[in-house]
Formats: C-alpha cells, sequence, structure tokens
C-alpha cells in the first residue's frame, strides 16, 4: 500500500468523529466513504507533499458537501409542499372575485418569483428570512418581489379598450 492509503487508515476513525460532529452516523460514514473514493483516485500520483493534511481536506470537503446536499434537498422539498398547499384556484366558490384573480394571477407568475411573494406576504417571513430560505442575497429576494409585484400589479389592472 502507498503511504497515502496508510494514512488514511490511521485517520480513518478521526474523520469519522469529525463527520459525525456535523452529520448523523450514516451520512458521516458516507462521507468517510466518500473521502476514501476520492483519495483512491489519486493513490498513483506522487506529488503530495503532506498526506494527512490532503487527507484532512479531501474528507472535511466531503463533508461540507454532504451538507450542501442534504440542505438543498430539504429547501426543495420544503419549497414544493408551500407550492402544492396554495390554495385551488379552479374551485372559486365563497372566495371574493379580486382574490380568486389574485390567485390566478400568482399562478401566471414564475415558479421562483411565486414562492418568494408566498414566503414573503403569505407565510410572513421577513426578507432576510426568504432570502435565508432560498439561498440568496436579501437584494435578489427584493427584485424577485419587485419583479413578481410588477407582474400582478399588470395582471390584475383593467385594460381600456
Amino acid at each position: 500500500m502507498t503511504r497515502l492509503l496508510d494514512t488514511f487508515l490511521d485517520l480513518q476513525p478521526e474523520l469519522l468523529l469529525f463527520a459525525r460532529r456535523y452529520l448523523d452516523s450514516q451520512d458521516a460514514e458516507d462521507a468517510v466513504q466518500t473521502t476514501a473514493m476520492r483519495i483512491a483516485k489519486v493513490v498513483a500520483r506522487n506529488d503530495i507533499a503532506v498526506p494527512r493534511q490532503f487527507i484532512w481536506s479531501v474528507n472535511r470537503h466531503a463533508v461540507f458537501d454532504l451538507l450542501r446536499r442534504r440542505w438543498r434537498q430539504k429547501r426543495e422539498l420544503v419549497s414544493r409542499v408551500a407550492l402544492e398547499t396554495l390554495p385551488d384556484t379552479s374551485d372559486n366558490a365563497g372566495k371574493s372575485e379580486l382574490a380568486a384573480d389574485v390567485w390566478q394571477a400568482l399562478d401566471a407568475i414564475p415558479p421562483a418569483d411565486r414562492l418568494a411573494i408566498l414566503l414573503r406576504f403569505h407565510y410572513g417571513l421577513t426578507l432576510k428570512e426568504t432570502a435565508n430560505f432560498l439561498g440568496i442575497s436579501v437584494t435578489s429576494v427584493h427584485r424577485r418581489i419587485a419583479k413578481a409585484i410588477d407582474k400582478l400589479r399588470n395582471a390584475l389592472t383593467p385594460r381600456e379598450e
């Protein structure tokens, strides 16, 4: 075995402990396994001067990659649920005509803009909370909401013929 693989095997328990600080046991094991696979790809290279430092760097990246992936999956799931729980605009019985028009106009704008509007005004999140949820800057949320409001305004403004 090479020096890199020997070093990995020596560090494996410590790498797992590090991963468990951020992930549950199964995900931590997956991160260490990913580390092993990434190291195996470069094992033939002899230009790694400090194997210990290289292995820790690879493990750290594997852990944080997994964290980002889980966060994205969670955000996408919540977004889908938020969009799926909108009132059904096809059945407007008992709603005012204006409310029905607003929901129809919301259905017509792009999903990203619709989600920003809903999080901000329907679910009552602040701009900062909305930005954190969407994973974008507050400025981007502000622009997205302004663009969506313009589209809603245009859709709801009666046109003179």
